[in-house]
This record gives structure tokens, C-alpha cells and sequence, in this order.
């Protein structure tokens, strides 16, 4: 049997039908030297502390639309973990990178950013956001099932566990880096937390309070 790319089925790349973009598979197909305008013009770092992590992906070949939240399993270091170990171990041995554009640094008490807004971090590989409640936030929507979410999305790593309480204090630094991210990003518009578009996550929490991006201008899949 012929082995197709594990990225897009071999079809050479996919197409973003909320950006109007066509994706070109980076495992499978060279791009041409030329970047597109668009991905050349996109920000890079803002005004976040640094705390750099290795397990990044391709840079980003259209204008992220996507929130994806997340949190710690445990109450460790989450900006830590990612940028030291940055690999997840399956029960089968095999370890796979992860890694988030923005984790909460337990040091520093302030988000950290630990990936290139011009590049995919693999936070979200598994995921599917399913057409019918895809249109409910975006209403032109007429395309399938949407997978390969890192590709048009910015993750967020809460402070956990995911089982804990959040606080105001939370919600407020969390504001404070979304608003940021919108004014660099104004093509941001939908927010999943892991859980709505991976059933076997239970991140950022059955606590967590979802509405709160309503404010912050977002619409929430749900």
C-alpha cells in the first residue's frame, strides 16, 4: 500500500475556508522561496516576556483566526515545561512535541510567549471542529469537518490544573494578552477551549468560564 503524507492525506496541502486560503502541506510539498506578502507582513513578538520553546512548527502561511485555550494538567510550571522538555509522552512510549504561543510562567506570576506569532505551535493535533458548529460562529462557513487547527490558530496555556477554581486575577491577565493579540491580529475571531474540538482533553476545565472572551470581542465554538 502507498504511504500518503500523515499531514493532508496526500492531497498536497488543504483549504482554510474561513480565511479563503489555500494551505500548502509544509511536510510534503516544498513552497516556493518567495513568501507570500501576507505572511511576510505578520508579527512576530510583542510585548510578553520570552521564554523561547524548540518544538515550533512551519511559519504560518495565512492570518490566524483561532483562539485555542488550554491549561497545565498539574499546577506546575507550564511556560517551563514547554520550553525545557516540550514532549509529550503517549502510553505506547512514544514521545510527541508540543508546544503553545503563550504559557503562564509560575515564576514570573505573567504570561510568557514562547513561540513566534509568524509560526505554528503544535498545541492542538487531533482536533476537529465540526462544520455545523463551526457556522455558528462564522455563518458564512459552507466547508467539511475543519481539522489541522494549529495551522490557523495561536494557543494559550493556562495555569493549572484544570480542575482548579480560576480567579479574577486570571481572567485579567488573560484579557490583557487577548486584547494585545487582537490588536495584532485583528483577524482573531473564534475561541475553542481544547475540550469543544478534542473530546479526550479536558483542558482549561469544566471551571473555566468561557464567556469571558464575549467581552473581549471573540465568539466562543462551543
Amino acid at each position: 500500500m502507498t504511504k500518503t503524507c500523515p499531514m493532508c492525506d496526500g492531497l498536497g496541502g488543504w483549504t482554510d475556508y474561513v480565511a479563503q486560503s489555500s494551505i500548502v502541506c509544509p511536510l510534503c510539498r516544498v513552497r516556493d522561496e518567495v513568501e507570500p506578502r501576507e505572511a511576510r507582513e505578520m508579527p512576530t513578538w510583542i510585548g510578553f516576556p520570552r521564554r523561547r520553546q524548540p518544538n515550533f512548527g512551519p511559519k504560518l502561511q495565512t492570518r490566524p483566526w483561532l483562539l485555542v485555550i488550554h491549561s497545565g494538567d498539574g499546577p506546575g510550571n507550564v511556560a517551563a515545561f514547554l520550553a525545557d522538555i516540550g514532549e509529550q509522552r503517549k502510553a505506547d512510549g512514544t514521545r510527541t512535541p508540543v508546544s503553545a504561543h503563550f504559557a503562564w510562567d509560575n515564576t514570573t506570576g505573567k504570561f510568557a510567549q514562547g513561540v513566534a506569532l509568524d509560526h505554528v505551535a503544535w498545541h492542538s493535533g487531533g482536533s476537529v471542529m465540526y462544520s455545523d458548529r463551526l457556522k455558528r460562529v462564522v455563518p458564512s462557513y459552507s466547508g467539511p469537518d475543519f481539522k489541522r487547527t494549529n495551522f490557523c490558530s495561536y494557543g494559550i496555556e493556562m495555569h493549572g490544573p484544570y480542575s482548579r477554581k480560576y480567579e479574577q486575577a486570571d481572567y485579567s491577565a488573560l484579557g490583557a494578552l487577548v486584547l494585545a493579540l487582537r490588536t495584532e491580529m485583528p483577524t482573531l475571531a473564534v475561541v475553542a477551549a481544547h475540550s469543544a474540538i478534542n473530546p479526550r482533553k479536558k483542558d482549561p476545565g469544566k471551571q473555566f468560564d468561557m464567556d469571558c472572551f464575549l467581552e473581549w470581542g471573540l465568539k466562543v465554538y462551543c
